[in-house]
Parts: C-alpha cells; structure tokens; sequence
C-alpha cells in the first residue's frame, strides 16, 4: 500500500509528506510526544561575559546574541560558527533581527552614555548609531524594518530611522532621578503606529510613534519590568516587580485582566493568537532570594490560569513557540548564599512545556543564570542566552557566558512517525473503500438476481 502510494504520489511531484498533509490526513505542525521530545545540543557560542539576549533570524538559519563583554555576535544556528562580530562600547543588553533578516540592531552603554545601533548581520557593518544619555536597555525594530525604537536608563524611548539613525520622536518617562525613570522595554504595534514602554517610574505606556504623543498608561505598584503587544494591538501586557501581569486596552489604559504571582514578574509576551499570556517570575520570596518560581499561561481577556509551570527558583525569560502550542522558560533551580547581598544560582534549566497542559516536553540544564530564550521559526530549537561562570571578589561579574541552541524536537523521528500513522490511516481509508465497493457489488449482484429469478418465473 505504501508503494503504491508512494509512486501516485511521486507521478504528481509531491514528497509522501507533502502530499499527506495536503489531503489533511496528518497535520502539517504535529504535536510533540514523548517519544520526538529532545533535549540535544546542536551548537553554542562562548562569550567573555554574560549573554543577555538572544534571537533567531526570520528564517532560523542564524543566531544573534548579546553579551556583557561588549559584543554583538551572529552566528549559524546549526554550526556556532560565527559570521559576524559587532564590537560596542559597554555591555549589551539587548539585540534583535530585522523581519527580513538582513540587519541587527544592539543596545549598550555604561552608567552615563548608551548607543542603539544597526549593522548589516553578514558583515557587521555598522548602518547607523544612534546615542542615548544611559545604557540602552531594549531595542525593537518595526514591523516594515524601518524604524527602531530604543529604551534607555536616560528615562527616555526613542524612535529612529533605521537607515540613518535621525530621531523620530522622544518619550520622556516620570521620574524624580536617573535610577526612578529607566526604561527596561519598549516594543511597536502590529502595524508600527504605536510603541509601549515600561520602566522603574511604575508605569507602562502607549505612545505615537511618530510624534512621541502619550496615547494610554497602566500604573503598576512597583518597577515595571517588561511589555508585549497583542498580535491585533488591542492590548498590551506588562509585567511588573509588584507581583502582576496586566493586560490593558493599549487605546485607554483601561486595564481588561490582572494576573498574580506574588513576588515579581519578569518577563509577558503574547500567544500568536493573542488568546493567551505567558508570564514568568517569582511566587514566593525567602529573606533574600526567590525560593519559588513559576511560569504560567492565561486567557488574556479573563486572566483565568490556564497552566502553571514550576522551577525551583525564579523564572526570568519566557516565549510561545510560532504556533502557540509550547512555551520555553528559563529559570534557576538551585542557589547558594555567597553573602548577604549575593545570592548565586548554581544550577538553571531552560525547558519547554506544552501550552494548554503544562506537561513538560523537554529540559536543558545549565550552570548559573539563563537570561534569555527563544524559538525557531519551525519550533524545532530553542537558543538560550546564560552567564555560566562568576566570580565574587568585588561584587557579581559573569567571565563566562555561552548562548546555546538546542534541538527540543526530533524531526526524522518526527516525521517516520507521521507517516507510518498516515500511512495506516491511508490503508484503513482504502479497506473501507474497498468494503463499500465489495458490498455495493454483491447487492448489485443479489438485486440482478432477483429480478432474473422473477422474470423465468413470469
């Protein structure tokens, strides 16, 4: 029956696979199960500091990460080898890819002084630079590639054009001092009009920009920490140090849903669909550390939770894979006290879960802290950005860093899979077939017999 199958198809030109998904029979992004669940490196790239930020390209052949040794580094996902080095002045706290994959933009900076900046990401070639007066702690690029927009310890937003770095529009969050008013993330509407921003002054924002006119606000009670817009920008979701996710209509402020963790959330983002919120962060804080930690998905309009997934310590970076189906968290499992200002984490994992469940797909375990996750395209990898070594002999400093991709999906198994059930789903359809076709000749036959039987009886 395969054979059979197999040369009908290849008449046409279409691959087994193909062919099956297109007469519905297997779905073309399947669910993972236990036996395709992976857990296998496929290559990392080691940095002199601690990665803070990491991103696929659009078309997941490449990486760029962040590094607090100053440097922006692409890379090939499949091989760690590196394509290009983009060397700043200061540590990098954020970087992403233009949607068509062509450029990179970074943000650095020390105390006083801060740069976003756009370079080509084969070459490194820097495009533009664009100055802030603190250290640039989030970057965007827009949705059409031409703009980017940057928050900055400097309490200020800024949008640029992205070929020539001229500022746009400015956005000046409250604040009595320079540590009260740092913008910690900003990122554009769906179709570019607008941006959101959160920051220490409590309070995330909606912003035109083009103009830097205040749209909306939603008033945390502590340091807004990070901000994400729905896929069909009705809402924004922000996460703040008091404990909660809210999700709030980005045209008022008017706030449609509160979500509660307890001790601090780190990280929101949106589901593809915009249905669900994933948070990560703290439920429980000890003396002088997170001792429980979870990341949880929600319906957005309700804030009821939908799935709840612990690590040991707190959770910092969450995402949705592509389809929504899985969520990636990276958090720490295992922390020692080195003083009483410093707590280290030994052990940290980042693991993949199922959306709708949380049933735990697959883990990766790491030494220190993860800062940063995210998917490919496909939701085959997964790239994590993590300090991996520290010393503490004058405070905390990261000398060793690595951003890693691993393969959460075993695609060949994946696939053997798929087609041996399409495969028995084809050879049960054609004995159904066949069955009716049997059965419709042999009533056919019984009713010409009949009637024969009827006529020599006449």
């Amino acid at each position: 029956m395969a054979k059979i199958f197999n040369i009908l198809i290849a008449s046409v030109g279409l691959s087994s696979l193909a062919a099956l998904t297109m007469f519905g029979v297997v779905q073309a992004h399947p669910a993972v199960t236990s036996e395709t669940a992976n857990d296998k490196e496929v290559a990392h790239m080691t940095y002199e500091g601690g990665i803070s930020s990491v991103a696929f390209s659009p078309d997941g052949q490449y990486v760029v990460s962040g590094s607090s040794d100053g440097t922006a580094r692409v890379w090939e996902a499949a091989t760690g080898q590196e394509v290009a080095r983009m060397a700043q002045d200061g540590g990098v706290r954020s970087v992403a890819f233009s949607p068509d994959g062509k450029y990179v933009v970074s943000g650095s900076g020390g105390l006083d002084y801060g740069t976003a900046r756009v370079w080509e990401a084969t070459t490194g070639n820097e495009i533009a630079r664009m100055t802030h007066d603190g250290r640039v702690r989030s970057v965007a690029f827009s949705p059409d590639g031409k703009y980017v927009v940057s928050g900055s310890a400097d309490g200020t937003a800024r949008v640029w054009e992205a070929a020539t770095g001229n500022e746009i529009a400015r956005m000046a969050s409250a604040g009595n001092n320079d540590q009260i008013n740092w913008v910690n993330s900003v990122a554009f509407s769906p179709d570019g009009k607008y941006v959101a921003s959160g920051g220490a002054d409590s309070t995330a924002r909606v912003w035109e920009a083009a103009t830097g006119r205040e749209i909306a606000q939603e008033i945390h009670d502590s340091c807004e920490y990070s901000v994400a817009y729905s896929p069909n920008g009705q809402y924004v979701v922000s996460g703040s140090l008091d404990g909660t996710a809210r999700v709030w209509e980005a045209a008022t402020g008017n706030e449609v849903a509160r979500m509660v963790h307890g001790g601090a959330v780190y990280s929101v983002a949106f589901s593809p669909d915009g249905q669900y919120v994933i948070s990560g962060g703290c439920d429980k804080l000890g003396d002088f550390d997170c001792i429980e930690g979870t990341a949880r998905v929600w319906e957005t309009t309700t804030g009821r939770e939908i799935a709840r997934m612990a690590h040991h310590d707190y959770v910092e970076p969450v995402a949705f894979s592509s389809d929504g189906r899985y969520v990636v968290s990276g958090g720490c499992d295992d922390s020692e006290k080195i003083s009483d200002a410093i707590i280290d984490c030994i052990t940290s994992t980042v693991r993949v879960w199922e959306a709708a469940t949380g049933r735990e797909i697959a883990r990766m375990t790491l030494e220190d802290y993860v800062n940063s996750v995210a998917f490919s395209l496909d939701g085959t990898y997964v790239v994590s950005g993590a300090c991996e070594e520290a010393e503490y002999s004058n405070g905390f400093k990261c000398i060793k860093g690595t951003a890693r991709v691993w393969e959460v999906v075993d695609m060949d198994k994946q696939r053997r899979i798929m087609i041996n059930i399409a495969l028995a789903s084809l050879s049960i359809a054609v004995v159904l077939v066949v069955f009716r076709l049997v059965r419709a000749s042999w009533i056919t036959f019984n009713e010409k017999k009949a009637a024969s039987t009827t006529v020599d009886k006449l």
